[in-house]
């Protein structure tokens, strides 16, 4: 059987933001000069590193989730997505939370998840509150998955809320993955068609990013570089959770994981057929750009330090221009 790797990264990254803006001052963040140099920082990274996707998006965002304008380079090219999955996984947890349980079970099949990452159990594995190897059957907190899902990039994490939400949704249990996977897809399709719009490309399959798996490949599965940041911008902004909080609130509050940095939310993904994948989204704080939020998508690249160091780059060109 042929598995597809998806990577746990733990690499220190800080993005200098402020507090998040609740209106944007007048005036043109992305004028012709400023796109020019968000294009050519782009540039210099793809001929630096081997960057087989090239795909960027970075939209300026207005309060309600709405993209603005921005920068394109091969935006609207679908590919695989990877781990970037994760965070509409999560989302879909979070509008549908009267449905998910406060403590969810890590079965047979979230463990199978696990395993098809071929990562180490210690590294890649669901763990439980106390800081274990979830063992299956075992229970493990909401919060807790939610922090293995997007922090570990546990892919069990993600089969763990999909089971759940079809548990209590059909009010039956399940031991068939596609069933339970295409009860998810149809949840997250309906979200991210309601936020992208009704010419969505994306196909979302699955909970947790994986485009082979169970010796059976995913070729449907994927997005774009445009629609991924559209779908994070108008993520952030929407209310649920028991408490009715914003998205972006709630994932702030979610106790580590290297998910949410100096105001900053962002999530990497990784397989052999995506590349490495990333997104997203920033509260600009100085300069021309400052009250301004903006959302980033990188596909297809080889080297994560490096798309850190691009999307890094471009918040301070647009954080530091007058």
């Amino acid at each position: 059987m042929k598995l597809i790797i998806i990577l746990c990264f733990s690499i220190q990254v800080t993005f200098a933001m402020g507090k998040p803006s609740e209106r944007a001052p007048a005036g043109v963040c992305f004028d012709e000069i400023t796109k020019d140099q968000v294009l050519d920082l782009f540039r210099s990274q793809v001929r630096s590193h081997s960057y087989h996707g090239r795909s960027l998006a970075v939209y300026e965002v207005d309060s309600k989730g709405r993209v603005k304008d921005g920068v394109e380079y091969r935006a609207n090219s679908k590919r695989p997505i990877a781990s970037i999955q994760k965070m509409l996984s999560a989302y879909v947890a979070f509008k549908d939370y009267k449905y998910i349980d406060s403590k969810i079970k890590y079965s047979k099949n979230s463990r199978v998840m696990d395993v098809a990452s071929t990562r180490s159990p210690s590294s890649g594995y669901v763990h439980n509150d106390r800081g274990a190897v979830a063992s299956v059957n075992s229970f493990v907190s909401l919060n807790k998955t939610l922090v293995e899902l997007l922090g570990r990039s546990a892919n069990g994490a993600g089969y763990m809320l999909a089971e759940n939400l079809f548990e209590n949704k059909k009010k039956r249990s399940s031991q068939s993955i596609k069933e339970v996977e295409a009860y998810y897809a149809s949840r997250a399709n309906s979200y991210a068609k309601k936020i992208i719009g009704s010419n969505m490309t994306s196909i979302f399959s699955n909970p947790h990013g994986l485009d082979v798996y169970g010796g059976i490949s995913r070729t449907a599965h994927g997005s774009t570089a445009s629609e991924m940041a559209r779908l994070l911008a108008g993520m952030a902004v929407e209310r649920g959770g028991s408490k009715k909080s914003r998205f972006d609130s709630y994932l702030r509050s979610l106790p580590g994981g290297p998910y949410s940095r100096g105001g900053a939310i962002f999530k990497p993904g990784s397989t052999s057929r995506a590349g490495k994948t990333f997104i997203s989204l920033h509260d600009i704080n100085t300069g021309k750009c400052s009250g301004r939020r903006v959302s980033i998508a990188i596909f297809g690249g080889q080297d994560l330090n490096a798309i850190y160091r691009t999307a890094n780059d471009i918040v301070s060109e647009l954080s530091s221009r007058n």
